[in-house]
Order: C-alpha cells, then sequence, then structure tokens
C-alpha cells in the first residue's frame, strides 16, 4: 500500500519546480465562473432582504472587502493552521486589550470553544477527549429561563445543563461536578438574576463564568465571555 514515505521515494527525482499532475479518472481542472452567474437560482435557492439581523442562520454578515482581500491571499499560501490560529489571536488581543482571543466560526462555535475550555483548561489529555467527559467537570449552570435554541453550541461538548431559578439554588446546585455557570444575555429583560449579579455569584464561587451577550438583539454583539476563576 502506498504511503508517505514511498510517494517521496518516487518523486524525489522531479526537478524543482516540476508539477505533479494527476491522471485519476474523473479529476478535471475547475472552470472559469461566469461573469452574472446566478448561483443560487441555479441551484433552486431563493434569496431575500434581510430585514432582521446578520444571524448565522440567515447567511451571516456580508465581509468586508478588507476581509475577502486577506481570504484571497490565504487562499494561495498554506501554512500550519495552529500557527496561524495562534498568531492571530494574540493579534487580535492586541487590538482588543484582552488576555487572549480566538477566531470562531460563528457564534455558536464560540459557545462550544468557550465551554470545551472551561472544561477541559489547557490539559491535552482532557482536550483530545471531548465529548467523553468521563472523570471531568460535566456540568453547566443555567437559568431555567435562560434556555433557547442555541444553547446546544455549549451541550455539543457532552456537558449537561443543571437549571435554576434564583441565585440562592446557584449556591446549592454548584457540586465538584461544575464546569461553568452560562448566562444569556438576550434573556436578562425577563430574567430573576441579572448578568451582574450571576457574573458576581460565580466570581464568588470561584467558577467559571460564560455569558452570551446579544446587543439589541443582533449577531453582531454576540460574544462569549469566560471570567472568574476556575476550581
Amino acid at each position: 500500500m502506498a504511503n508517505r514515505r514511498s510517494f517521496l521515494k518516487r518523486t524525489a527525482f522531479l526537478l524543482p519546480g516540476t508539477a505533479l499532475v494527476s491522471t485519476m479518472e474523473g479529476c478535471t481542472t475547475a472552470s472559469i465562473p461566469e461573469k452574472g452567474r446566478d448561483w443560487f437560482r441555479e441551484i433552486g435557492v431563493k434569496p431575500f432582504i434581510n430585514a432582521a439581523a446578520a444571524y448565522s442562520a440567515l447567511g451571516g454578515r456580508n465581509m468586508w472587502p478588507e476581509v475577502v482581500e486577506a481570504m484571497e491571499y490565504a487562499r494561495t499560501r498554506n501554512v500550519i493552521m495552529e500557527e496561524l490560529q495562534d498568531a492571530v489571536g494574540r493579534r487580535l488581543a492586541q487590538l482588543v486589550g484582552c488576555e487572549s482571543a480566538m477566531v470562531t466560526s460563528g457564534a455558536t462555535s464560540a459557545m462550544t470553544l468557550g465551554t470545551a475550555a472551561c472544561v477541559t483548561g489547557t490539559n491535552v489529555d482532557l482536550i483530545s477527549r471531548v465529548p467523553d467527559l468521563r472523570g471531568m467537570k460535566d456540568e453547566v449552570i443555567v437559568l431555567r429561563t435562560h434556555r433557547y435554541s442555541y444553547d446546544h453550541g455549549v451541550r455539543s461538548c457532552g456537558v449537561r445543563f443543571v437549571e435554576v431559578d434564583t441565585l440562592e439554588e446557584i449556591d446549592e446546585a454548584v457540586t465538584e461536578k461544575t464546569a461553568m455557570l452560562f448566562f444569556c444575555k438576550i434573556m436578562e429583560d425577563n430574567s430573576p438574576v441579572t448578568l451582574e449579579e450571576f457574573a458576581s455569584k460565580g466570581t464568588e464561587l470561584g467558577d467559571s463564568v460564560a455569558h452570551r451577550r446579544i446587543q439589541h438583539g443582533t449577531a453582531s454583539g454576540r460574544t462569549v465571555r469566560v471570567s472568574g476563576k476556575r476550581f
């Protein structure tokens, strides 16, 4: 069976700059897109005018030209993705003025990664086991009124929600299995507990507090913040 070592031996005689051309049946070069082509219409998808907000489920927000330019630059170059992620995170942290930062594919992804960080910390062995959380902290405390469809982004790590209704119940709910406290900002108006009270309680308990902040119900205001101390 062919492997990386045998492949390199077989191609060692190639001169610098020599191109490897695939002859596999069915492989063809991509054709140049037609100018003005209506891609959505071709596949039967109907566009609409978004009068709501930049929700991911509605296509997200239009990217700035500078972003498209950076993507085009990266498209033609190869780097170690872990190194790129770390470097971009450091740069974003400098610009924002925080300890660290990370690019995610969206708000829900940020919730997933934030939860995973609270569960595993920087332990590489634990990170590799997610979502198998046996023997790990696997409970997230959440206000009952803050449950909504997107909290699947938290649960996808393998954690279990523990629902509470008051600050007093948070004290009772915290155990050695507690990994995080979760707060949804958009639910605060009808919440028995404010964000400040919730975060203060999390810090008081020495727990990690994550909240999802949605300003005026728009996706552009969505972030996941982790604060306080880990057990």
